[in-house]
């Protein structure tokens, strides 16, 4: 078991509606979203004042190294190539949220 509580959104908007009210302890977040991307989201998120701190775990099949560093330039914490084990994504989810809590 991950310890983590989820919510799924299948599109930005949706992620948007979900953070509306309450800031998640981490957000995973597929790069290659309908409509709106996820580097946008990203930027998006590290721009509104009440979810610029949570950590970001980006995934995505675009695996070239330029892909890794616009994710990083527009604010995820981590990269992950798919296919990827769910276990690395908890690993690294867990890591990034004892690091903001200063742990």
């Amino acid at each position: 078991m991950s310890g983590f509580s989820t919510l799924t959104a299948a599109s930005a908007d949706e992620l948007f509606a979900l953070t509306a009210d309450r800031a998640p302890d981490v957000i995973v977040l597929d790069l290659q979203l309908p409509r709106i991307d996820g580097w946008e989201v990203t930027r998006r998120l590290r721009a509104d004042p009440r979810l610029r701190h949570v950590p970001i775990v980006a995934v995505s099949g675009c695996v070239l190294p330029a892909e890794r560093e616009n994710a990083r330039e527009a604010g995820c914490d981590v990269f992950l190539p798919k296919p990827c084990d769910p276990d690395d994504i908890v690993r690294e989810a867990r890591r990034l949220v004892e690091q903001s809590r200063g742990g």
